[in-house]
């Protein structure tokens, strides 16, 4: 991939061998771009853009950057987990709440909180469920990265 460097500045990118052709570009305009390697992010959290290069000992050098995911797309990315792992993770006592809650609760709510196969972030049930022990969002998505790391 190339880049137009003009002024010891890299002015337009990327190029292809088109733009080179059309514009009549020297090769000291028309410059290879310098790889490196992209940065390793968690992708849950994370994600890597391609930026602009910059000039480095006077070569173009390839830019990356890592973002963080919105928290949505972050909350959508988190990987499904068993109730048994979100039980242990919750312990006895948060467990208990849910279970003492499940006592007095309607049939529709009874359904709700039995029905999962497994726990998705995302799902309404699991947003109920966070509701009735009281959590906030950070602390459900907390649960689930807890959770994930536990092997049951």
């Amino acid at each position: 991939m190339k880049c137009l460097v003009e002024n010891g500045s890299v002015t337009q990118w990327p190029l292809n061998e088109t733009h080179v052709a059309n514009r009549a570009l020297t090769p000291e305009q028309a410059r290879v771009i310098t790889p490196s390697p992209k940065p390793a992010v968690d992708a849950v959290f994370q994600y890597v853009v391609e930026r602009k290069p910059i000039m480095h000992n006077g070569e173009p050098l390839q830019v990356w950057e890592a973002l963080d995911h919105p928290v949505a797309t972050m909350r959508a990315n988190l990987a499904p987990i068993s109730p048994l792992q979100g039980i242990l993770t919750l312990g006895e006592t948060e467990w208990g709440k849910v279970l003492e809650y499940r006592e007095t609760a309607t049939w529709a709510e009874k359904i709700i909180i039995d029905s999962a196969d497994d726990w998705v972030r995302t799902s309404q049930n699991i947003a109920f469920f966070g509701y009735l022990l009281g959590y906030t969002e950070e602390q459900m998505d907390t649960l689930f990265i807890g959770a994930a790391q536990v092997t049951a």
